[in-house]
């Protein structure tokens, strides 16, 4: 739809401008296709810059898409957000889908 596809150029202008919630409302937007593609990679592209910045809501949601995704490696991830110096932890919720 029209709406929807105005809410993911303005997510996409958030997103690449640095605005963790652009950028998981993004990477939503690609998880569940609403925009009209679903592209599980872009989401987790868009997630890990938004875990980067300190943000559990998106850690959590990559740790789940990454489950779907062959080439995705959770440990990988984990060390990008060790070495950025990301607070984080790995919830109960998303540790019963590793």
């Amino acid at each position: 739809s029209d709406h929807m596809q105005l809410a993911f150029e303005k997510f996409k202008v958030s997103a690449e401008r640095g605005h963790k919630l652009g950028q998981v409302n993004l990477a939503e937007l690609y998880i569940t296709g609403k925009h009209g593609e679903i592209d599980l990679n872009k989401a987790l592209f868009w997630l890990q810059a938004a875990a980067i910045q300190d943000h559990q809501i998106a850690i959590d949601k990559y740790l789940i898409v990454c489950e779907q995704v062959t080439e995705c490696s959770r440990d990988d991830f984990i060390n990008v957000l060790s070495e950025q110096g990301v607070n984080f932890h790995i919830s109960k919720y998303t540790s019963k889908y590793l």
